[in-house]
């Protein structure tokens, strides 16, 4: 059994989760290769393959990465550590299966187990059609109404699929999903004895009650949508003149309740200044906020149409700027921070039924909430017929993420 340094060591009951760098990171990162050792060791069935396993995931990180890896920081809560929002906690059962997948995933490759079925890491899914907002970039405009399609036996009949099809890992979105709070609050409930549960929001509605109720049904931590670090630019962006003061209230709402706080971005083009990028990591930093997350604009939903891609000097600016503040020294108080655009163009996209797929609040399944185009509906059709027509169909933009990459 591995021990964790005492220093290490947390208390599983403590409402307050930490950010971790430097020495303490260092270790973590120490431990976590002879966790995953130990790991790959008995999906290998062969001492050798576990050492073997890890060598080559670091040196594919390097190919990208370069010598120092990115992963640096982390996240203290309940007994576990968290390098990202979309990956389970360890150590753990649910840690542990993910890494097992991955091995399974390696070991396809190289035993020619290519049908072998292995779930995905991450499902998002929208449980609801409402949303009170008007956001410029919404993705999901063409699914917003007044009333929701799905009752909610229908929705705990799509999350008894998730569960059939050893997904371990969900994000609740929408539309806006504070907006089905009761229901939100019980789906979580019935969710969290086998998943790690994330919340999506624009932070309507998310009040210090609401967060410690979702806390205790069983919520791991919350996404809150800041797409300007003004508050009138942001407020324009979700035309909504209360939108930034729901934002802040919900970060201190959800770090009061004892969840983890991750805030997401769409990285416009008049965003992706190096001056817009840092005043909005400070004010990430002074808020307590655990994790950054930048998504790059797409051409759909209320977008469709518009010229809004970042061009190649923007992604490099924006990837550039978030491995500064994941690379410590100077920036070690800063949030944890991903940007999906440059592991896409590295990587290859994980989405697509790969690492994590998209399910609407219809029930139709997608490749991501950015790809557009429901491949069938899970109240219809077998999880896993639509899952191969996604995986088949792949990404819009991107070549299939390779079986090396552990994200």
């Amino acid at each position: 059994m591995i021990r964790w340094p005492i220093f290490l060591r947390q208390n599983r009951k403590s409402l307050a989760p930490v950010l971790i760098a430097g020495t303490g990171a260092f270790w973590l990162r120490l431990f976590l290769k002879l966790y995953f050792v130990k790991t790959a060791m008995v999906a290998f069935r062969h001492p050798v393959m576990g050492v073997k396993a890890l060598l080559r995931i670091q040196s594919y990180r390097r190919s990208f990465e370069g010598k120092r890896s990115i992963m640096r920081k982390f996240v203290g809560a309940g007994g576990k550590y968290y390098f990202a929002s979309d990956s389970p906690g360890f150590p753990g059962p649910l840690f542990r299966e993910f890494l097992r997948d991955e091995c399974r995933r390696r070991g396809a490759l190289t035993e020619g187990h290519g049908q072998e079925y292995i779930p995905v890491q991450t499902v998002f899914w929208g449980i609801t059609n409402r949303c009170p907002l008007q956001c410029t970039h919404c993705y999901d405009w063409d699914n917003i109404d007044n009333r929701d399609r799905l009752g909610l036996d229908q929705l705990m009949e799509v999350l008894a699929i998730f569960r059939q099809q050893g997904i371990r890992h969900v994000q609740l979105s929408g539309g806006e999903p504070m907006a089905r709070f009761d229901e939100l609050v019980k789906l979580v409930q019935a969710a969290s004895p086998s998943m790690e549960c994330w919340l999506l929001t624009s932070a309507y509605g998310f009040s210090a009650s609401r967060a410690l109720a979702l806390k205790e049904a069983g919520l791991l931590g919350v996404n809150i949508s800041l797409d300007h670090w003004q508050q009138d630019k942001h407020n324009a962006f979700r035309q909504n003149g209360q939108s930034h003061q729901w934002a802040m209230q919900a970060i201190d709402h959800g770090r009061q309740a004892g969840l983890l706080v991750s805030l997401s971005l769409c990285v416009t083009r008049e965003m992706a200044s190096w001056e817009n990028l840092m005043a909005y990591a400070t004010l990430a930093r002074d808020r307590g906020v655990h994790f950054v997350r930048m998504l790059e604009p797409r051409e759909v939903g209320r977008f469709s149409g518009m010229e809004v891609l970042l061009d190649a000097g923007q992604v490099e600016r924006v990837s550039r700027f978030v491995r500064q503040m994941n690379s410590g020294g100077r920036f070690r108080d800063f949030p944890a921070m991903v940007f999906f655009g440059y592991h896409q163009r590295t990587l290859g996209c994980m989405g697509a039924g790969d690492r994590y797929l998209y399910v609407d609040a219809n029930g139709d399944m997608h490749a991501c909430p950015f790809c557009r185009g429901g491949m069938g509906n899970l109240l219809e059709t077998p999880y896993r017929d639509i899952l191969k027509k996604v995986q088949e169909r792949g990404c819009h933009l991107f070549a299939r993420a390779q079986p090396d990459a552990i994200h």
